[in-house]
């Protein structure tokens, strides 16, 4: 049962697990799970000057500038679906989005529930990896260009540099308990155990 309206950021690395679980805590809110990558998918299909833009960015590889993102996500969460809460997954990768996210909340009357920090290893993480990238194969399907190792690689750098920063801004800008460490080298069960605990630590769901 939620006892208030829920806003959910799920943080950590490529490949750390966040989807999946974000995902399961959907069904069980039956809130909202928004991902970056689903909203830029769905907004460059439309006949809109920002899906036009967005379209472009991405044809050509390059990454979604701040200001376009958090416009996105401003469009997105003003949808009726997103009136009683939502989970964001893969948002905020910056400072300045996470700033720019407290502002739009604040013009809102909202705020962050709480930050799940998804903790898992690099040595994990490119298992992981691998283990996608080889199962495609042996499936005779195409491997994400993103789950090639040297790409991985190259996605976990750009991590440590423009989205680790964003867990110090959390630690210092929101009250204490918002971010909360989430052991993701178990299993889903377990993790999912954990971020469970969490929300009802935080009152976002109830035992009864």
């Amino acid at each position: 049962m939620r006892n208030k309206k829920p806003i959910i950021i799920f943080f950590g690395a490529p490949a750390a697990g966040k989807g999946t679980q974000a995902a399961l805590l959907q069904k069980t809110f039956g809130i909202p799970h928004l991902s970056t990558g689903d909203m830029f998918r769905l907004i460059r299909k439309e006949a809109s000057p920002l899906g036009k833009q967005v379209e472009e960015i991405l044809k050509g590889a390059g990454l979604v500038p701040d200001e376009i993102t958090v416009a996105i996500v401003e469009n997105r969460t003003a949808k009726p679906d997103c009136a009683q809460g939502y989970i964001l997954d893969g948002f905020p990768r910056t400072v300045a989005q996470a700033e720019a996210l407290d502002a739009l909340l604040k013009q809102r009357g909202e705020k962050v529930s709480i930050v799940l920090n998804m903790e898992v290893n690099d040595g994990e993480l490119l298992n992981r990896v691998s283990g996608r990238y080889q199962q495609a194969l042996a499936a005779g399907e195409t491997p994400r260009e993103q789950d090639k190792p040297e790409v991985f690689k190259e996605r976990l750098n750009v991590y440590r540099k423009e989205t680790v920063p964003v867990l110090d801004y959390y630690l210092k800008h929101t009250p204490k308990g918002t971010l909360q460490n989430i052991d993701g080298m178990q299993s889903i069960e377990l993790v999912t155990a954990q971020i469970l605990a969490k929300l009802e630590d935080a009152t976002l769901v109830s035992s009864q």
